[in-house]
């Protein structure tokens, strides 16, 4: 019981602030050491509070398996997205709710313009990537989108 005891001070001792406890810290390693508490084994205790922000795993081979797999899921989310992006036809039937704002609920319309031309001033100024291609694009009321992309929709 008493050699717990003092194991008990000493880690105390050096779980406290180190500013003015070296005459404490003294005593607790005297009277540790009187109770039978090696000086190797202070040693240990010592060097189990001083290492302090270390990592978990400290390098070990699960950490590296963890972050193998946060890497290779992190690329397979970023190939889903691309992919996604990448064709309209995946997130045509997409219907976003909207958005709040102060001047109230915004809708979102969205679907495929048909009328590329009505979206820029005049017809020189579409660029090339969109004279034959339908574009996915959201409005923020039913009346614009009937306007670019047509009245069946």
């Amino acid at each position: 019981p008493q050699k717990w005891k003092a194991k008990l001070r000493l880690i105390i001792v050096f779980k406290k602030d180190r500013g003015d406890r070296n005459r404490q810290k003294d005593m607790a390693q005297k009277l540790a050491v009187q109770n039978g508490v090696t000086p190797r084994r202070i040693a240990l205790i010592k060097k189990k509070f001083e290492r302090q922000g270390a990592p978990p795993c400290r390098m070990r081979l699960r950490e590296w398996i963890f972050r193998i797999i946060s890497l290779l899921m992190m690329i397979l989310l970023f190939t889903i997205l691309g992919l996604f992006l990448s064709k309209p036809e995946l997130y045509a039937k997409f219907k976003p709710p909207g958005e709040y704002k102060l001047s109230g609920w915004q809708t979102c319309e969205c679907c495929f313009i048909t009328n590329i031309e009505k979206l820029f001033s005049g017809h020189r100024d579409i660029p090339s990537q969109y004279l034959n291609r339908k574009l996915f694009w959201c409005f923020n009321n039913v009346d614009d989108a009937k306007h670019f992309c047509g009245d069946d929709y």
